[in-house]
């Protein structure tokens, strides 16, 4: 079966969609949870997830991914910086983060060696908190962004959209969100959002969502102050970029299903560091209606911020 139709057969399945994405390929698991202020316990006062100021996020991280029967491979290097301003309160935040990347791009199979792909892109992100129902609140982020090679005349715009209300239930531990989700990266572009967060206790939580789910748990808690965590994650992820070759506009596409081990170190204020190790697996390559399987790889991704 091809990749694409397996996508929708996962679409129907209960799932939902990270809060300001953009990892390896597009999403990240833990800008999801920056957002999302977790259940606190009896005994556990949960991190403080924003700093004191407008500047929130200065962040470099990298990856590279290998094929292992194959010679392609995939390396990117991204900064970001991150800004937050509370309207009128922390109930109400509108969040911008200013994105460049840089990837590079192997595929023999193809005849395709590209080394300058760039993206160019901001991400902003409002979260409001009903006045009449403390436990439900509504998620907003657009993320336009420039995908090309610097040569391209079309094909080079991209964004990812999405609204989502989420819903807790009290004394549960759990989190209801539905919503719609904008992928930039797939044919049928707008999708229902749906998913479910458990947090029965405080070191434990599980989310189910598309495009990546997650089980986390506590490793180490100092204080108030920092945090380790260790997550599980499988997930699909995916980019396009508009490049000139031979003359020629056209897309390129790359896509693959991952699980993941995720150690996490959260600092208060949002700072820290992340290390992944990946295994990749129904991975495709398109440059326009070129069509390359690309194999299972292997993947490593490490990224560090204030």
């Amino acid at each position: 079966m091809h990749f694409r139709y397996s996508i929708k057969i996962v679409l129907s399945m209960l799932v939902s969609v990270p809060v300001l994405g953009q990892s390896p390929l597009q999403y990240r698991y833990e800008d999801s949870v920056a957002h999302e202020e977790p259940e606190e316990s009896v005994s556990i006062t949960p991190l403080k997830r924003y700093k004191s100021q407008a500047l929130q996020r200065l962040g470099v991280s990298s990856g590279y991914a290998q094929g292992l029967a194959s010679k392609n491979s995939h390396k990117w290097l991204q900064a970001e910086v991150g800004v937050g301003v509370p309207l009128g309160s922390f109930s109400n935040i509108l969040s911008a983060r200013f994105i460049f990347r840089e990837d590079s791009i192997t595929v023999p199979s193809l005849d395709f060696k590209h080394n300058h792909l760039y993206q160019l892109g901001a991400s902003l992100f409002w979260r409001k908190e009903f006045t009449d129902d403390v436990n439900r609140s509504m998620l907003i982020s657009v993320q336009p962004r420039y995908q090309g090679d610097m040569e391209a005349e079309s094909n080079t715009f991209g964004i990812f959209a999405m609204c989502l209300i989420n819903r807790k239930i009290p004394d549960t531990g759990m989190t209801f969100s539905y919503g719609l989700v904008h992928l930039n990266h797939l044919d049928n572009a707008i999708f229902p959002a749906l998913g479910i967060s458990w947090q029965p206790e405080y070191s434990t939580k599980i989310d189910l969502r598309f495009p990546e789910s997650a089980v986390s748990w506590l490793l180490v808690r100092e204080s108030n102050q920092m945090e380790k965590w260790l997550r599980l994650k499988v997930g699909f992820e995916g980019n396009r970029w508009g490049v000139n070759l031979d003359g020629e506009d056209t897309i390129v596409t790359s896509r693959h299903w991952k699980t993941a081990v995720v150690l996490e170190k959260l600092l208060a204020g949002g700072g820290g560091w992340t290390v992944e190790l990946s295994y990749l697996f129904a991975r495709e390559f398109e440059i326009g209606r070129d069509f390359s399987d690309l194999g299972d790889g292997v993947y490593l991704s490490c990224g560090i911020n204030y």
